[in-house]
């Protein structure tokens, strides 16, 4: 370690609030990096709150708000082709090309059609390669499996340092990342583009890159690192608060209190223009039209941001109509709706003999693609129809109907499963088994809990018995509402103190995990819950990152979800050994000759702790330090899940080696200053002789 710290907290106080403020920037834009869609928003600095949030405009009206896929498309070496659907069309259609080219030149030997077959890789929903530990400690964390964290080796592996490709190939995780993110930025200047937006100087930007609430800090981290190395801001990073790292949560929740309030505005105006006489006769109808007030002061809410790879829960309560705290910690779970496509998939594997369909995913990866991009259709649009029939409301009697939702199957998955039933009746016929007359004969005699007919082949349709999609949604939606009801029994929800269930996120628009919300959670339910779902639930993140990036001061204070610290050594006099690992005691005890008493290594000098609230506008905690190498302080910051932590056992979640100025006497001490209560962990070194914009440390994370 290259510096030692001095465990005192004290010294001179250092005020960060001019780190806090929204700055002098032209222009804020929001990129909502999501597993399943990705949008980018624009808005000006210039006190209009006008803000353009750019989206996919799919041929089908009812996909409207459907933001950009977040697939690539990349080549062997990792250099960029497409995004969104146009990586999928391009992948898809590499393959019909080669195969049209088989058909016009037979001498193409075997080598090189698998060569241009497996040249491009192909990613989707590959966000998840960064959820992993987050996703397993709040999945673990729900079930009251706090101590399984602690033993679990594979919980402490955060991140996936490669992904696979659609054909099997794998390429590092960070190239994928910043080949995605350079995508953004570029997309971002054709927006300004678009809506003559005159950018001199890329100083004249801030970001607002969104992340889930429950990721590690590891994982926010590399995102920050990424985003860097991708050209959103300059390495030295001079400009202060030029990227910020925001919780999706948080960007919904201010996208929303901005749509009350426009509606508001919209029926003060509507008002007004009415005529003496009309308001006059109508006056009982407009006291009955009267806004509604939603949100108001004091009123606590839970918001759901339920995307396609996790289901990230906030608890706020609101201090005013921009200005909100948390009242409890993020938490949440892998119950994002891409589970449900994993649960289709292993439905379908049942369904079918088994290797079939691996072997049609590791023959034809393009139509696989296409197959799971249809599922996804269809589920979007599953439960649409009854919703409007039934007026919003759950029909509980609805798994007793048969009804079916449909799927398209690619041409070439039908064909590949025709050909695997000749030769399942070839090996049958040996056998004298029974054999099926056509693939829709097999597919209708196979069993589903317990029953058969649930899966009907209707030519390229395959007919899903409302059932299966029930079951297939339950897996994940029963998990989202077991979560909601623990936390309404938690000290700061319960006994009605929450009023409101926000659902915002590419999955809040299902229609059938509304209805099941407002069946389970609603006004009807026990809880007594009001939901509000906006007008475009899975853009709220993107238009809300560039409001957040307005107004950086709307999350008034938030709860940490860890205790933090430094590593310290200290008196053995200061603690009870009796309650203390023995071994961990011998470990680390020694005689310090210089206080001639005996000391323990690696003590955890805790900052802040597991629970505590802290305000943005609280100081921050300071500790003097002084260099043990000419010019360079080493600074360590540690996590952990306990609240009150003795020893630190692990590594370090990030470091960062300061140089001092040249001219620094090496005795001389000075603060570190260290900030808990933004998205990311914040250090401070106010260093006589370095200027306010690198003030700020950037601390860095191995991977």
């Amino acid at each position: 370690m290259a510096s030692k710290p001095m465990p005192k907290q004290g010294g001179d106080k250092f005020d960060i609030s001019r780190w806090n403020k929204k700055g002098d920037f032209k222009v804020v834009v929001g990129i909502d990096f999501g597993t399943d869609g990705s949008g980018v928003a624009v808005g000006l600095n210039d006190g209009t709150e006008r803000v353009f949030v750019d989206q996919e405009m799919n041929e089908n009206s009812r996909f409207v708000d459907i933001k950009t896929k977040t697939n690539i498309l990349l080549d062997a070496s990792g250099n960029f082709i497409a995004f969104g659907r146009e990586a999928t069309e391009k992948y898809v259609r590499q393959f019909e090309d080669e195969d049209d080219e088989e058909q016009d030149d037979e001498h193409k030997n075997d080598d090189d059609e698998s060569s241009r077959k497996n040249n491009w890789l192909y990613f989707s929903q590959f966000k998840m390669a960064l959820y992993k530990k987050a996703i397993k400690k709040q999945t673990i964390a729900t079930q009251g499996g706090d101590d399984e964290l602690k033993q679990d080796e594979h919980y402490k592996t955060d991140i996936k340092k490669e992904l696979p490709a659609a054909n099997g190939k794998k390429l590092p995780s960070r190239t994928v990342f910043i080949e995605a993110l350079k995508f953004m930025k570029e997309h971002a200047f054709k927006t300004f583009a678009k809506h003559q937006i005159d950018i001199s100087d890329k100083n004249q930007i801030k970001w607002v890159l969104t992340v889930p609430a429950i990721w590690s800090d590891k994982s926010k981290g590399l995102m920050e690192q990424w985003a860097v190395e991708a050209g959103l801001i300059s390495r030295d990073k001079k400009v202060v608060n030029q990227l910020i790292i925001a919780y999706e949560p948080d960007c919904a929740s201010i996208s929303i209190q901005n749509e009350i309030k426009d509606y508001k505005k919209l029926l003060e105006k509507k008002n007004k223009k009415q005529k003496p006489k009309e308001e006059e006769k109508e006056s009982k109808e407009n006291e009955k039209k009267k806004p509604k007030q939603y949100l108001t002061p004091g009123e606590k809410y839970l918001l759901l941001d339920l995307g396609g790879g996790t289901a990230d829960i906030a608890c706020h309560q609101v201090i005013d109509d921009f200005t909100v705290k948390e009242v409890y910690q993020p938490s949440g779970g892998a119950w994002g709706s891409g589970y449900i496509d994993r649960h289709f998939i292993r439905l379908l594997g049942d369904l079918l003999e088994r290797g079939w369909l691996q072997e049609f995913q590791m023959k034809r990866p393009s139509d696989y693609t296409v197959l799971l991009n249809n599922f996804r259709r269809a589920k979007e649009t599953f439960y649409v129809q009854d919703m409007k029939a039934n007026k919003g409301h759950m029909d509980p009697s609805m798994h007793d109907k048969q009804k079916t939702h449909n799927i398209t199957l690619p041409t070439e998955f039908i064909e590949f499963l025709e050909d695997k039933l000749e030769e399942y009746n070839n090996f049958k016929q040996i056998q004298n088994d029974v054999k099926f007359e056509s693939i829709a004969d097999y597919i209708a005699s196979r069993d589903f809990l317990g029953t058969t007919g649930k899966w009907i082949l209707n030519e390229d349709k395959l007919e899903l018995d409302y059932s299966v999609w029930t079951h297939m949604f339950d897996e994940v939606i029963d998990q989202i509402i077991d979560h909601c009801r623990n936390l309404l029994r938690m000290e700061p929800l319960k006994d009605k103190q929450c009023r409101y269930i926000c659902l915002v996120g590419g999955f809040s628009s299902s229609r059938y995990l509304q209805s099941r919300i407002m069946y389970e959670l609603g006004i009807k339910s026990e809880y007594r819950l009001i939901v509000i779902v906006p007008k475009r639930p899975s853009l709220s993140v993107v238009d809300g990152a560039v409001r957040l990036g307005l107004k950086p001061d709307y999350i008034k204070s938030r709860v940490v979800q860890k205790t933090y610290g430094i590593k310290v050594n200290a008196p053995v006099a200061r603690f009870k050994l009796k309650e203390l690992d023995s071994s961990l005691v011998e470990k680390n005890r020694y005689f310090n000759k210089r206080a001639n008493q005996e000391y323990l290594h690696n003590i955890f000098h805790a900052y802040v702790r597991r629970g505590d609230e802290i305000d943005i506008t609280d100081e921050p905690k300071s500790t003097k330090f002084y260099a043990s190498k000419r010019n360079i302080v080493g600074i360590e910051v540690f996590d952990s899940e306990e609240t009150n932590p003795t020893f630190i056992t692990g590594k370090a979640i990030a470091k960062k080696d300061v140089i001092l100025p040249a001219n620094w006497d090496i005795h001389t001490t000075f603060p570190i200053s260290f900030f808990f209560g933004d998205t990311k962990i914040r250090v401070f070194a106010d260093i006589e002789g370095i200027k306010d914009s690198e003030k700020e440390i950037h601390l860095e994370y191995e991977f």
